[in-house]
């Protein structure tokens, strides 16, 4: 799983493994070799993934709270219901990534590649998402409120963000049942 270069750098590699519901708090997996992993529940707060490789890696319900994933590539990976709560992803790539009821509030995803992508339902309160990429993702009742949005590329179609609002009354609607008939 380890090995030593010639700088005596330690490089990680976990591709294909199962190590789901462990403890990797402060663990660096920088520039690791961790695609088609599965971390199911793992704690990996505060971690650091700087250019990491999880291309078709399973996450679900991991713990990504304050952790360092510049850069890293989690093309095709399923974090379904994973917490990235002030986690620093700029640059990251998560084309065709499951992200359905992820917490990204707080995140900084600025130029990231969301495209493809299932967001369906993940918190992106209080974000940046400046520059990114989010081409043919599905954004079906995320949160995007306070969320920095300049230069953002969206799915063809999407003209206004599908941003959670309280919808209005209309106020020129009668208060009376307009299918019930009035008797004369």
């Amino acid at each position: 799983m380890r090995t030593k270069t010639k700088d005596t750098k330690t490089e990680f590699d976990l591709s294909d493994k199962k190590v789901g519901f462990i403890d990797f708090t402060s663990a660096d997996f920088e520039d690791g070799k961790l695609q088609n992993a599965k971390f199911f529940g793992a704690n990996l707060k505060f971690a650091n993934f700087f250019l990491a490789n999880l291309r078709f890696s399973q996450l679900r319900w991991a713990n990504f709270y304050h952790a360092q994933l510049q850069g890293a590539n989690f093309t095709c990976a399923d974090f379904a219901g994973a917490n990235f709560e002030r986690a620093e992803l700029v640059a990251a790539t998560f084309e065709g990534a499951d992200l359905s009821g992820a917490d990204l509030s707080e995140v900084n995803l600025t130029s990231a590649d969301i495209s493809s992508a299932d967001l369906m339902g993940a918190d992106l309160e209080f974000s940046d998402l400046r520059g990114a990429d989010l081409n043919g993702a599905d954004l079906s009742g995320a949160d995007l409120r306070n969320t920095k949005l300049d230069g953002v590329k969206f799915p063809k179609g999407y003209g206004k963000l599908p941003v959670n609002k309280p919808k209005k009354k209309n106020p020129k609607k009668s208060s009376t049942n307009p299918n019930k008939s009035e008797k004369k």
